[in-house]
């Protein structure tokens, strides 16, 4: 890349698999090589902004991509990256996949354990914007909670998700009775060995 950099205008280019190289590097955990894109895509004058807001042909973010990673790396990056563009990293977060699952959807349930934690505090949410969020079901009508309360490892997201919701009780009341389309609320794919993907 550093060779020739006028073929970084090809970044905005997919890949059969609908990938752009900056989706690559994220979702391979190439600290590495995304830094190169971005110093390099810097130097002449690309808008890395608008790398970053291409979407993959599954409608994946860069987040989404970030946080499926089983690494941290990627997403402390991408939130320094763009730490002035609150708006950026919150419209990344909040986009749904064809799945209808956000980039919040994702780390509750198949992100390292710390990337939950991450994104939500680069984020600083406010009332709405959880009340928002939380709300958002995916094509399975399942919610942050329901994926959270039945997560692969471990019970920790659940725990970063109720922190979150502990100032709304009334808004925690109406989640937890939500069903999703296999009539399961949070508290039963927690109780249960249902498995929630």
């Amino acid at each position: 890349l550093k060779h020739d950099p006028q073929s970084l205008k090809n970044l905005l280019i997919m890949s059969n698999d609908g990938h752009t190289p900056v989706h690559s590097a994220i979702a391979k955990n190439q600290l590495k090589n995304l830094k190169i894109i971005v110093d390099v895509s810097k130097s002449i004058g690309i808008n890395i902004e608008e790398i970053f807001s291409v979407l993959t042909a599954k409608k994946e973010s860069v987040f989404h991509k970030a946080v499926k990673s089983r690494q941290s790396d990627v997403l402390r990056y991408l939130i320094e990256l763009f730490r002035n563009n609150r708006e950026l990293i919150k419209k990344n977060s909040f986009i749904e996949d064809e799945s209808r699952r956000t980039a919040i959807h994702i780390a509750a349930y198949e992100g390292h354990e710390n990337n939950l934690s991450i994104l939500l505090d680069a984020l600083k949410l406010d009332k709405a914007e959880i009340e928002t969020l939380f709300n958002i079901v995916d094509v399975k009508g399942k919610t942050v909670l329901h994926l959270a309360a039945k997560r692969k490892w471990t019970f920790s997201n659940l725990t970063t998700v109720l922190d979150l919701l502990k100032d709304g009780p009334e808004l925690l009341k109406n989640l937890v009775s939500i069903k999703d389309n296999k009539g399961y609320t949070p508290i039963e794919c927690a109780a249960s060995g249902y498995k929630t993907n």
